[in-house]
């Protein structure tokens, strides 16, 4: 107690505020992540203390070998660099690096490479994306390599391989992969699936369409097996059965189904 009141009063207000500071933080782990999970620098237990979401930017921005974590004065967390290997990620702004494996809950995604995971909310400006499972969310622009697409809205990029199996795609590359069912508004199919959906507008270059309604939109070639076809134009391909209602035929091989329109495939109408 002696030692105590010798103490000024500065210094005793300092002392409660690490206090407070400190309890606060072992309450509170905000990225869910410890030694094993995170290898970005040597100062994990400062990685640790961007937790605190009370404390004052410069307090809690901490630089790891270059690479920088960080937390604004409005408590949003930013991730600069570095390399993320498993956790939780609950909500912020990540401005690059690298994602190893992990949960991402909710935030901003401006630029990295992601390589597995779960992605369960959130919106994706720019980036690769290696592999893992996306449940939700707003994808603008990037390339994904293999994955699963629950649902969400895709703006634009490159879709390399793995499975759509529900959401809205505004406009980019299909170059393959499985798209189980959904909506497409425009943008181009190199090849792949399509099981079922609705195709508003775009290029379809070749693939395989089991089932579904083309609104409008371009037939270069492939495999129609079922569906309702309104219109478009038909280049070359191989119809198997369905319904075509309207549209251009140009060239390709009818094999069966219905036929609507004034000039159909052959002159087979009502068939």
């Amino acid at each position: 107690m002696r030692v105590w009141t010798k103490i000024n009063l500065v210094q005793k207000l300092f002392v409660l505020f690490f206090l407070l500071w400190f309890s606060n933080c072992r309450r509170v782990n905000y990225y869910d992540i410890d030694e094993k999970d995170i290898v970005c620098g040597p100062a994990t237990r400062e990685v640790l203390a961007q937790t605190c979401r009370a404390m004052p930017f410069w307090l809690v921005s901490v630089d790891t070998r270059g690479e920088k974590i960080s937390i604004l004065s409005n408590g949003e967390p930013v991730w600069h660099g570095g390399i993320w290997r498993s956790g939780k990620w609950y909500e912020g702004i990540w401005l690059s690096g690298t994602w190893e494996d992990g949960t991402w809950l909710n935030g901003t995604w401006r630029k990295g490479i992601w390589y597995k995971g779960t992605w369960e909310s959130g919106t994706w400006f720019s980036g690769d994306w290696e592999e893992g499972t996306w449940l939700n969310g707003t994808w603008h622009y990037g390339t994904w390599h293999n994955g699963t697409w629950k649902v969400g809205i895709w703006q634009g990029g490159e879709w390399r391989k793995g499975t759509w199996e529900n959401g809205i795609w505004n406009t980019g590359s299909w170059v393959s992969g499985t798209w189980k069912n959904g909506q497409w508004a425009d943008g181009t199919w190199y090849g792949g699936t399509w099981e079922t959906g609705t195709w508003q507008n775009g290029l379809w270059k070749r693939g395989t369409w089991e089932d579904g309604t083309w609104l409008l939109g371009i037939w270069e070639n492939g495999v129609w097996h079922y569906g309702l076809h309104l219109n478009g134009t038909w280049k070359n391909g191989t119809w198997q059965n369905g319904q075509w209602v309207d549209g251009t035929w140009q060239n390709g091989v009818w094999k069966g189904g219905q036929c609507y329109a004034r000039s159909c495939p052959g002159n087979r109408r009502f068939q």
